[in-house]
């Protein structure tokens, strides 16, 4: 996402690909029953909840770098929604087929079809309709967030009009879609019962949305920001890491998303995008290249882990037999981040270019 006024902001990559790192060390890390250390027995689970919400977060302010001093007419819309669709749809559609792998082959080799989606809901995702109409409908693991991305999607070019139009016809829209999860983590939310038993409430779009639309308000206040000192955002960041690092690791998530957690925990995702928007210290080449690998696969790593993790977990148990640690670490980690670098260069690069040249031709 890149114009040739406002250069690509790295760090928000770097941030995205940290995250999406982090979900899959959360992940495999419950799947193995792995436990952690002080300070990580509550950053890990919290970032379980929280990497996605900033990943939300991520998407608004990204989104409004490239887009928020467009005027929204046809031309507009055209483009967004062609580069949206193409980034989205083909490795999102291949994470589900992929998912479907091993409950088909149990269909066919034991007659078992329990695991299997039902066809309603095979529709609703595949179709992306699951988006607007059934959150709950998706086949992949994760793939509930991608739903709500394209959710925001459909909502991102009114914000940029209420923008256009009115800062305070903005601030307002940005109000109101934050009035929903408050109410929901204090009220609608039952903190006595656990997350997972909730989830479908959870999950809904707009329970969500304030996430990408206060990204939204980052990446426009990051187009007038001047220059911030390099010490001041070193200690929000440092300072939201520890707000998530403080959560309980002894606690249903449920706790991670009621209550004034919510608040807290919200506010740290934030002001870590912020920090990231307007990061603007340089690293090392080797520190880059790391990041930047992580940048560019995030969107693959967090689909795909969760698949290659029961390849090879399938795979272990009936020829290696190896600790279920080591598997998911020393076999699972590393066949996830080559997977999602070649889903990059082999699909999600080819779509991308594929939009640009469709938009070039429009």
């Amino acid at each position: 996402m890149t114009t040739p006024d406002r250069p690509r902001i790295e760090s928000l990559d770097y941030l995205r690909g940290l995250l999406a790192l982090s979900v899959l060390i959360y992940h495999y890390s419950t799947w193995v029953g792995l436990g952690w250390f002080w300070p990580l027995n509550g950053l890990i689970p919290c970032l379980g909840i929280y990497a996605v919400s900033t990943f939300y977060i991520l998407s608004g302010t990204s989104l409004a770098i490239v887009y928020g001093r467009h005027v929204v007419n046809g031309a507009f819309l055209r483009e967004f929604t062609i580069k949206r669709l193409l980034r989205i749809m083909p490795l999102f559609w291949l994470a589900s087929a992929a998912t479907l792998i091993i409950p088909i082959a149990r269909w066919f080799a034991r007659g078992d079809a329990s695991a299997l989606p039902a066809a309603s809901v095979l529709f609703w995702n595949f179709s992306l309709l699951f988006s607007w109409l059934k959150p709950q409908a998706y086949v992949a693991t994760g793939a509930w967030s991608i739903g709500n991305e394209l959710f925001f999607y459909t909502l991102f070019p009114l914000f940029i009009l209420f923008w256009n139009r009115s800062k305070w016809l903005f601030v307002g829209a940005c109000g109101v879609t934050f009035a929903f999860p408050l109410w929901a983590g204090f009220h609608m939310l039952d903190q006595r019962t656990s997350l997972a038993s909730q989830w479908i409430l959870y999950i809904q779009p707009l329970n969500q949305c304030y996430l990408f639309v206060g990204g939204i308000a980052i990446g426009l206040a990051r187009i007038r920001t001047p220059k911030v000192p390099t010490i001041v955002l070193w200690l929000v960041s440092m300072s939201s890491i520890g707000i998530l690092a403080s959560a309980s690791s002894k606690v249903d998530d449920i706790k991670y998303v009621t209550g004034a957690n919510r608040v807290l925990f919200s506010a740290a995702a934030f002001a870590m995008c912020w920090a990231a928007a307007n990061w603007n210290q340089r690293h090392n080449v080797i520190l880059t290249t790391c990041m930047h690998f992580l940048g560019i696969t995030s969107y693959s790593l967090y689909l795909l882990h969760p698949i290659i993790f029961g390849i090879c977990h399938s795979i272990n148990s009936k020829i290696f037999h190896l600790p279920l640690a080591v598997m998911a670490f020393c076999v699972a980690l590393p066949a996830s981040l080559l997977a999602s670098r070649c889903s990059y260069a082999f699909i999600e690069k080819p779509a991308m270019n594929r939009a640009k040249r469709l938009c070039g031709k429009a």
